[in-house]
């Protein structure tokens, strides 16, 4: 039901849609010049404020490239992954190519209110795509989809509100940034030396390999067919690759197969990829071959040791070479245990992971600060966007 005052519209009634080219990669004098080329990567509910490709003018005269507007709103047409239906608006003149569909709001339309609307609708533009071996959408489609629409004022005040609410999490989002590139570079200088601590400035390093430091303890593959997807008496949970980054998925298996299992403390390690090498705790329950069991030895610290398998440079090294590998994506394990590591003495060791603990209680709650500020951003643009909260609107806007 359109609220009252509010008119219902099709997208190809309140803006020009359109889309833009690939200048052709064959011609170097096309790629390199100054005018930015937007693509679906880029668009990600906000302001694009620059690119990665830029375009010569022989290259926009001599292709289906446009150039566009700022203010243009962008709708990603088809793109792998989440990519397709999400959308942004140009804050910089910009071409972009045919995967993006481009809105230009006609007069009595506000930009910013659509951009808002649009980005509420991800899961129903997605809905849209056609059937096929990749799901896209395209122009006409778009350009058929209704939404609803109040006066311009009621649609200026809502985008300003809304508005208020991404210049918040933009903040939250540099915040989080910040902390991030902290902890990276308090790893490095803990984890290596370059930075100690009061107190320690004196005490000798060692740099023993990985396999003096740390036992590794892989898991055993229980058969497919006592795999259950709920819990049921006698059964525990097995943890696979997947589960690091979701929890949708649970299976369980009979006490009797739990030949290796870990604890929430225990250090795990993703054996096969992309990407090998991930390293987390905080879960627990049985694991399969594709996981390992990091068990330090006496003399090293747990969280001394789980930092440090979480340096970059050593996931890098690990990463790369399992893909030198032919046919192997997993670690190389003779290569991980021989890796170098810089150890300080055991009261270091602690000082330094306390450090570095400390690092990430702040990484979570600046991460927690973010989600809360965009959970109270849908709840606003669900009840805004719909009519069912009223803003009020200066007789004079």
């Amino acid at each position: 039901m359109v609220p009252d005052g509010w008119e219902l519209v099709k997208l190809g009634q309140v803006a020009k849609v359109s889309s833009g080219g690939t200048p052709s990669r064959a011609k170097p004098e096309y790629w390199g010049g100054t005018i930015p080329w937007v693509t679906t990567a880029e668009i990600d509910y906000k302001g694009i404020t620059n690119t990665s490709e830029f375009i010569t003018e022989a290259g926009l005269t001599n292709s289906s490239a446009k150039l566009f507007p700022t203010g243009t709103l962008l709708v990603a047409m088809y793109g792998q992954g989440k990519t397709r239906g999400k959308v942004g608006y140009l804050q910089i003149k910009a071409t972009t190519n045919q995967a993006c569909a481009a809105f230009l709001p006609s007069s009595g339309y506000s930009s910013h209110y659509l951009f808002h609307v649009l980005s509420s609708k991800y899961g129903e533009l997605r809905n849209l795509s056609n059937d096929g071996s990749q799901k896209n959408l395209s122009a006409s489609l778009l350009k058929a989809y209704e939404i609803a629409l109040p006066p311009l004022a009621e649609q200026k005040k809502i985008a300003e509100i809304l508005g208020t609410w991404d210049r918040a999490i933009e903040v939250a989002e540099k915040q989080l940034k910040n902390a991030q590139s902290q902890k990276r570079a308090l790893m490095q200088q803990l984890l290596t030396g370059k930075r100690r601590l009061k107190g320690f400035e004196s005490s000798e390093w060692t740099e023993p390999c990985i396999d003096d430091c740390i036992k590794f303890e892989g898991g055993s593959q229980p058969p497919k067919q006592v795999f259950s997807p709920i819990k049921l008496d006698g059964y525990v949970r097995l943890i696979q690759i997947r589960d690091f980054k979701t929890d949708k998925f649970a299976t369980y298996i009979p006490k009797e197969y739990a030949k290796n299992s870990f604890c929430p403390d225990d250090i795990m390690i993703g054996r096969y990829g992309p990407p090998v090498f991930q390293v987390f705790r905080g879960l627990a329950g049985a694991y399969n071959v594709a996981l390992i069991k990091a068990i330090p030895k006496p003399h090293v610290d747990k969280d001394y040791a789980y930092y440090f398998l979480c340096t970059e440079n050593l996931f890098r090294q690990i990463d790369a070479l399992s893909r030198r590998s032919a046919g192997q994506t997993g670690i190389e394990m003779d290569f991980l245990k021989n890796y170098p590591m810089p150890l300080p003495s055991l009261p270091e060791q602690k000082a330094n992971a306390e450090v570095l603990v400390q690092a990430d209680r702040s990484l979570a709650l600046s991460n927690a600060n973010l989600e809360n500020l965009k959970a109270q951003k849908r709840a606003l643009m669900q009840q805004l966007l719909t009519g069912k909260k009223r803003v009020k609107v200066d007789e004079a806007a």
